[in-house]
């Protein structure tokens, strides 16, 4: 992405932004990044880097900026932006998007966004991964196969990856979304039990009790679980976590007693 900006930048004069949800200080954006490849390509004749921007001779300037620190007022001097490359996008919060799409609004100016999704309830995935995607975006999933000059030294990592950690290399190589938060109590475990095929339909028996478990999560969202048995004999009925929803009653066999999450699993 940096060398086609750079690219971009030497053809024609663009005022070009480069965003992300957090940039404390200059060291936190990618200007390191764009100087490193304006080395690289031999063009440190041709731009200029200054303490909190770059610039070129035909007027094209590299500006960074974190979107967490701006208001509706305070980014208004940005209009004037030809491109916004939004870098880590997972990581930006729905109020920043909806304060920098509304802005770069000059005639034929563009923003980008590049990520590898963590959730599909990010608000850049839900954005341009959901139902109805924003009218003239070129969504495109990129992975290393698409990279015609992917390193041996990276070749190595993303085939022990693949032998070791299909989960992993299907999130870091092949831009699938994080099936679990590293550290999760339970995720090797369901994944065995996904493999050894201990996970599919099993009825509800009226003659057993059924058991309802709670977890509460980070904010709005919580776990839980119906199982249906007794000690020694026990079988999970259904499990699924709501995110955002308000509590309702209903659950296979005990009525009124927990989450009617969306579309639990019967297992």
């Amino acid at each position: 992405m940096a060398i086609v900006l750079i690219l971009l930048a030497v053809q024609s004069p663009l005022r070009i932004m480069c965003c992300r949800e957090t940039q404390k200080s200059i060291k936190d954006s990618v200007k390191e990044l764009i100087e490193n490849q304006i080395k690289a390509m031999g063009l440190q004749g041709f731009f200029r880097s200054l303490t909190t921007e770059i610039r070129g001779k035909n007027g094209s300037r590299f500006l960074f900026e974190g979107l967490r620190e701006h208001t509706v007022d305070t980014i208004k001097s940005k209009e004037g932006v030809d491109i916004a490359w939004v870098e880590e996008a997972h990581t930006v919060s729905k109020r920043s998007l909806e304060i920098l799409t509304p802005t770069i609004r000059k005639e034929g100016s563009q923003i980008w966004f590049s990520w590898n999704p963590e959730s599909r309830y990010d608000p850049v995935d839900m954005m341009f991964r959901g139902k109805h995607v924003p009218p003239d975006s070129v969504v495109k999933m990129v992975t290393y196969g698409d990279n015609p000059w992917f390193p041996d030294v990276l070749r190595k990592e993303m085939e022990f990856d693949k032998e070791t950690d299909p989960e992993k290399f299907e999130h870091i190589w092949l831009g699938g979304y994080r099936k679990a938060k590293a550290g999760a109590y339970y995720a090797k475990g369901l994944a065995k039990a996904r493999a050894d095929g201990r996970i599919g339909h099993v009825p509800h028996d009226p003659g057993l009790e059924v058991h309802v478990s709670f977890d509460l999560g980070i904010g709005k969202t919580c776990s839980f679980g119906c199982s249906n048995g007794s000690a020694g004999r026990s079988a999970t009925l259904a499990a699924s976590r709501a995110r955002k929803k308000r509590l309702k009653k209903g659950c296979p066999g005990t009525p009124g007693s927990c989450a009617n999450a969306p579309t639990p699993t019967r297992r």
